[in-house]
C-alpha cells in the first residue's frame, strides 16, 4: 500500500478544539483507570455513539453526517473503514456454522466469491485453523473458541483500521502471542489498529503510540519510550505504575536499549538472575555520584502536570518504524461532579433517570400509588374527548416530573406502529359494506392509545426509582412487625428484579443494536434492511438473556434466597408531606378523568 493511500485513510479525532491524528500501519493502545471512558471514546471512533463537540473522520469520510432534518447519521463509507470488537466480540456471532458467520462479516463489503473464499482461508490460518472449521456450529464451541472465530471475522474483512477494546480478555498465554503477532502483520500490511487495554505487559510492546485517558476524561498521546523516560505521566493519569515499567525504566537508564527493554521475557530473566560482568545488569538503587539514591525525587516526579506534551526531541521518540510524531496538546475535559465516589468521564453521556427526575426525590410508595391510580383512571375513558385529557394529563406529567423516555424512543414508536396496524386489522376483519370498518379501526385505535399513555408514564419509571429504594418501600408495606412474610418475599423479589431487569435489558438491546450496525455496517434504518438489521439484533439478544437468567438464578442460589430467613425489616423510608400531595394530585387528575367517563359513558368512543 503506498504513501498516497496511507495519508489518504489517517483516522482523524477532533475533541473541543483538539485534533489528534492517527495513520495507517501504526498501532496505538490505549490506557486509562476503570471508569475513565476508554471504550466509549473507542465507540465514538466506531460511530457507536454521537457526542457533540467530537468529530471523527477516516480518510475523507466523517464518521458523521446530517440528513435532510440536520439530524446525524452514520456515513456508510467511514464505517465500511473500520472492524470493531466489543469487550466480548463472541456475544456477537448469530450464525449456525463458522462459513456463515465469515460470510456476514464481509457481505456488506460486496466482494467476489473467490475473493470472499480466499479471506476466510486467510483469517482462518490467522487464528490457527483450517478449512475443516468451516461447518463448526458456534453454539457448540467453547469460549475460547469462539472469541478466536470473532477475531478471524474481524480479520477477514478489507478494512483499513482494526478497532480492538480488551481483546486479551479471557485469552491462554497462546491466544495473546497469536493476537499481538496479527495485530502487528495487520500494521505491516497498512492497517491502523486502535487496542484499548489493562494488559500493559502484553500492549505495550506493541505500541507505536500511547494514548491516556485520565479519570477526568483528559488525554495525552505519547510514546511509550517516553513512559519509560517518565513513569509518572502514568499516576498523572490516575494509575499506578506497573512495576515492571519502573524496573524496565531503570533497567534503560543503566544502559540497555529500548529493544532489550521491551522484550518483557528477557527483562524478567535479567531481573531473575543479574550478572556482575553484564553492563546491562539492573541495579534495583542505583547511586548518584554523590551517594544519594539516583531514583526521581518527589519534586521532579511531580513537576510534570497532566497537560501538553513536551517535543518529540525533548521527552523521547516514538518507534521509528512508526512515521509518527507525539503531537502537543493540552489536557481536555474537567473533572465531573462525584455520586459518592465514583467519577463519571467527561466523555460520556449522563445516565438517565435520578439526578434529572423530581420524582427521585419522592418516596417510591407514592410514587408508584399515583402511577396505579392514574393508569386505573386512564383505562376508564370511554371517548376520543377524555382520552385527549388524559393525554394532557400525561405530558404535563412528563413535563413537569423531566421522566426520561429517550431510551425508549425505540420501543415507543415500534408499539405505536404496532397499533396503527391492530387498528388496521380490526377494521378490516369487521366486515360491512366497506373495505375498512372505520367504527372498529377508531374503537382500536382508541384502546390502544390508553395503553400507550400508561406505558409511557411506566417506561420512565424504570429508570426514576431504583429497585433498591423500591425493595425498601415494599418491605416496609408489607411488613408486619418487623417481619417479612413468605408470600410478600417471593413478591418482593418479582417486582424487584423485573425493575431491575427492565433497564438492564434496555442496555442490552441498546449494545446489540450498535453492534448489529458495527458489524453490518447499515448506519441508517430503511426498509431493505429493517428485517435484516432486526434479527442481527435479536438474535444475540436473546443468546444474552439466556445468560442473564443463569447468572440471575446463580446469584439468588449463592445468595440463599428462599432458604436463609428474611432480616428484620427496619423503617428507612419516612413518609412526607411532599408525597401526600403528590398522590392528592394523582387522585384529583384521575378524579377528573373519572368523572369525564361517567359523563360520556352513553356516547361511546368517538
Amino acid at each position: 500500500m503506498s504513501k498516497s493511500v496511507h495519508e489518504r485513510w489517517d483516522l482523524s479525532v477532533t475533541e473541543n478544539g483538539r485534533r489528534w491524528q492517527f495513520k495507517p500501519g501504526t498501532i496505538t493502545v490505549v490506557f486509562g483507570p476503570s471508569g475513565a471512558g476508554k471504550t466509549f471514546w473507542l465507540e465514538q471512533l466506531a460511530g457507536l455513539r454521537f457526542s457533540e463537540g467530537v468529530g471523527v473522520a477516516y480518510g475523507p469520510s466523517d464518521l458523521w453526517t446530517a440528513d435532510l432534518r440536520l439530524r446525524p447519521r452514520q456515513n456508510p463509507a467511514a464505517l465500511m473503514a473500520y472492524a470493531y470488537a466489543s469487550q466480548a466480540p463472541e456475544e456477537q456471532l448469530a450464525a449456525r456454522t463458522v462459513a456463515a458467520e465469515l460470510e456476514y462479516a464481509l457481505r456488506p463489503y460486496g466482494l467476489a466469491k473467490e475473493e470472499r473464499l480466499r479471506r476466510q482461508t486467510e483469517a482462518l490460518a490467522a487464528v490457527g485453523w483450517d478449512s475443516a472449521w468451516l461447518e463448526r456450529d458456534p453454539f457448540r464451541m467453547s469460549g475460547g473458541e469462539r472469541r478466536r472465530l470473532a477475531l478471524a471475522c474481524l480479520l477477514a474483512v478489507p478494512a483499513r483500521w482494526l478497532l480492538l477494546d480488551e481483546p486479551t480478555a479471557g485469552l491462554d498465554a497462546e491466544g495473546h502471542a497469536l493476537l499481538a503477532e496479527r495485530l502487528i502483520h495487520a500494521a505491516r500490511e497498512g492497517r491502523g489498529v486502535v487496542v484499548v487495554s489493562h494488559d500493559t505487559e502484553w500492549a505495550l510492546p506493541l505500541a507505536d503510540q500511547v494514548l491516556l485517558i485520565a479519570s477526568s476524561g483528559a488525554k495525552r498521546l505519547c510514546g511509550r519510550d517516553e513512559l519509560l523516560a517518565c513513569p509518572e505521566l502514568w499516576a498523572e493519569a490516575g494509575m499506578e505504575v506497573p512495576e515492571w515499567l519502573r524496573l524496565a525504566g531503570d533497567w534503560l537508564k543503566e544502559g540497555a536499549t529500548s529493544e532489550a527493554v521491551w522484550d518483557v521475557s528477557a527483562l524478567a530473566k535479567e531481573l531473575a538472575s543479574p550478572q556482575e560482568d553484564d553492563p546491562l545488569r539492573f541495579s534495583p538503587e542505583p547511586s548518584a555520584p554523590n551517594g544519594e539514591s539516583a531514583r526521581l525525587t518527589p519534586i521532579e516526579a511531580g513537576a510534570m502536570p497532566y497537560g501538553p506534551v513536551l517535543p518529540t526531541a525533548e521527552r523521547g521518540t516514538l518507534r521509528a518504524d512508526a512515521g509518527l510524531a507525539a503531537h502537543e496538546q493540552s489536557a481536555i475535559g474537567r473533572a465531573v461532579s462525584e455520586a459518592g465516589v465514583s467519577k463519571r468521564p467527561a466523555s460520556a453521556p449522563e445516565p438517565d433517570g435520578l439526578r434529572q427526575s423530581r420524582l427521585a426525590g419522592y418516596d417510591p410508595r407514592a410514587v408508584w400509588l399515583a402511577y396505579i391510580v392514574m393508569s386505573a383512571a386512564i383505562f376508564t375513558v370511554r371517548d376520543w374527548t377524555g382520552l385527549g385529557i388524559g393525554a394532557a394529563i400525561v405530558l404535563f406529567t412528563i413535563v413537569w416530573a423531566r421522566i426520561p423516555l429517550r431510551r425508549w424512543r425505540g420501543a415507543i414508536i415500534a408499539f405505536c406502529v404496532f397499533s396503527v396496524a391492530v387498528s388496521l386489522a380490526a377494521g378490516a376483519g369487521a366486515g360491512g359494506s366497506s373495505l375498512l370498518n372505520a367504527e372498529a379501526t377508531l374503537t382500536a385505535l382508541h384502546s390502544m392509545g390508553r395503553t400507550l399513555l400508561v406505558m409511557l408514564i411506566g417506561l420512565g419509571m424504570t429508570l426514576v426509582i431504583t429497585p433498591l429504594r423500591l425493595r425498601k418501600s415494599l418491605e416496609q408495606l408489607l411488613a408486619r412487625r418487623g417481619r417479612v412474610g413468605r408470600r410478600a418475599q417471593n413478591f418482593i423479589l418479582t417486582v424487584t428484579l423485573l425493575m431491575r431487569f427492565i433497564p438492564v435489558l434496555l442496555g442490552e438491546w441498546e449494545r446489540f443494536e450498535r453492534l448489529a450496525v458495527a458489524r453490518g455496517k447499515t448506519g441508517r434504518m430503511t426498509a431493505r434492511n429493517a428485517i435484516a438489521r432486526l434479527k442481527d439484533t435479536a438474535i444475540p439478544f436473546l443468546l444474552a438473556l439466556f445468560r442473564l437468567g443463569d447468572q440471575a438464578a446463580l446469584a439468588l442460589e449463592s445468595r440463599g434466597v428462599g432458604r436463609r430467613p428474611y432480616p428484620e425489616v427496619r423503617p428507612a423510608l419516612r413518609w412526607s408531606r411532599r408525597d401526600s400531595l403528590l398522590l392528592a394530585a394523582a387522585c384529583l387528575c384521575a378524579a377528573l378523568l373519572v368523572w369525564w367517563a361517567l359523563k360520556g359513558a352513553a356516547y361511546g368512543p368517538g
